[in-house]
C-alpha cells in the first residue's frame, strides 16, 4: 500500500492535486487489476466443483452455481473495495 503512495508522489513531483488524481488512478488500476485476476481464478475454481460434483450428484442445477458465483465475485468486490479504500486513506496528504 505504500508503493502506491511512492508511485504516486513520484508522477506528480510536488503538485498534491496531480498526487491525488495519481493516487485514485494507480488506486483503481490495482483495484481493477486484482478483481479480474481474482475472479478469473473464482471462476475456474467454481467450474471445476461444478463438473466433479456433477459425477456425485447429478441433480444439482446449474443456475444454483451462477448463485454461487455472483456471491463469490459479489464478496470478493467488497474485500478489494475495503482494501483499495484502506490504501487511498493511509496515502492521503492534506498539507504540503
Amino acid at each position: 500500500m505504500q508503493r502506491i503512495g511512492i508511485a504516486a508522489s513520484k508522477m506528480a513531483k510536488g503538485n498534491i492535486w496531480l498526487y491525488h488524481l495519481a493516487l485514485l488512478a494507480v488506486t483503481l488500476l490495482f483495484a481493477l487489476f486484482a478483481f479480474l485476476v481474482c475472479s478469473f481464478v473464482v471462476a475456474v475454481a467454481i467450474f471445476l466443483v461444478s463438473l466433479i460434483l456433477q459425477f456425485f450428484l447429478p441433480a444439482v442445477d446449474q443456475k444454483a452455481w451462477l448463485g454461487v458465483l455472483r456471491t463469490c465475485l459479489l464478496l470478493l468486490a467488497g474485500v478489494i473495495g475495503i482494501i483499495a479504500l484502506v490504501a487511498i486513506i493511509q496515502n492521503i496528504k492534506l498539507k504540503k
